[in-house]
């Protein structure tokens, strides 16, 4: 019998491309990424998603990210997009068997990849009626996921290849025919959307879960208090934990994320909330982004 060659990677039967199999962010999740809005040829708040690539590195001992590297190789690649894309930067340690991660390396021993993705159904709609400032008519319907979110403060806040959270709650979502997911952990505290975070409002307060135990960091969120304060709405945030109650409770909610902006909840549980507290901070966010 002929023997397989050492080091060889076999994919769906065939010889394929060992780098990609033998690549520790397939093999153990050891990176993280990013995913960017691409809209009129550029990259939307792209100095926010620079910092959480450069947080993530640091927090997880990674090697200094090359930034001038990455530009190049995203210049090169953005030339080649459609006018409204979702881009994907993945950052992983590079190749290597065993848990243990290599005890030195620089920036040229990471494995970086970008790809891109046609954007949701609707989003450019969505972003023409924000910008010239037409209410959103409708809200998502927002479940309760029964998937726990898994706690661990080294991680809490970074967007890692460890989503596997994520993905059962958002199988959830999409059995039960509904929008989006909360997703809590064993205690029933909220701490996030399965692909955005989650915000209410209580009159000129917005109230957001701490991220110091799970979930993610989004861009959107990080970016938000800037943008309102810069198109004067004078909202005081505060990060707290929070409760399935606290929701209900809510004058209006909303989830944000990078790609879908804000998107404002019309019904949890058996409540229904008003949409019209969230079209300016809609119409704010999108007015920002394209104007830094």
């Amino acid at each position: 019998m002929k023997q397989v060659a050492d080091n060889q990677a076999w994919l769906n039967g065939k010889l394929c491309d060992q780098r990609l199999m033998y690549d520790r962010g397939l093999l153990y999740g050891d990176g993280f990424f990013t995913t960017m809005l691409y809209y009129q040829q550029r990259l939307l708040n792209r100095l926010a998603h620079w910092q959480r690539l450069n947080l993530s590195a640091e927090r997880l001992g990674f090697p200094a990210l090359d930034q001038s590297k990455i530009e190049s190789y995203l210049s090169e690649f953005v030339d080649r997009l459609p006018d409204l894309a979702v881009v994907k930067i993945v950052i992983t340690r590079g190749p290597g068997a065993g848990y243990a991660p290599p005890t030195s390396s620089t920036f040229a021993d990471l494995n970086c990849m970008i790809y891109w993705s046609s954007p949701p159904v609707g989003l450019q709609a969505h972003i023409t009626d924000s910008l010239a400032g037409q209410a959103v008519s409708s809200g998502l319907n927002l479940i309760c996921c029964q998937t726990p979110i898994s706690l661990n403060p080294s991680l809490a806040g970074l967007k890692h290849l460890n989503r596997l959270d994520n993905v059962l709650a958002r199988r959830e979502v999409v059995q039960a025919g509904s929008d989006e997911g909360v997703m809590l952990d064993t205690q029933q505290r909220v701490y996030c959307g399965t692909q955005s975070n989650i915000v209410l409002v209580s009159g000129q307060q917005l109230i957001t879960p701490i991220l110091d135990q799970a979930g993610v960091e989004g861009t959107c969120l990080q970016s938000l208090p800037r943008a309102l304060n810069d198109y004067n709405l004078e909202y005081t945030w505060h990060y707290q934990p929070v409760t399935i109650q606290d929701v209900l409770n809510a004058d209006a909610v909303f989830m944000c994320n990078a790609v879908r902006g804000i998107q404002p909840i019309g019904q949890f549980e058996k409540r229904h909330y008003p949409i019209k507290p969230i079209n300016a901070i809609n119409q704010a966010w999108w007015h920002w982004q394209l104007a830094h």
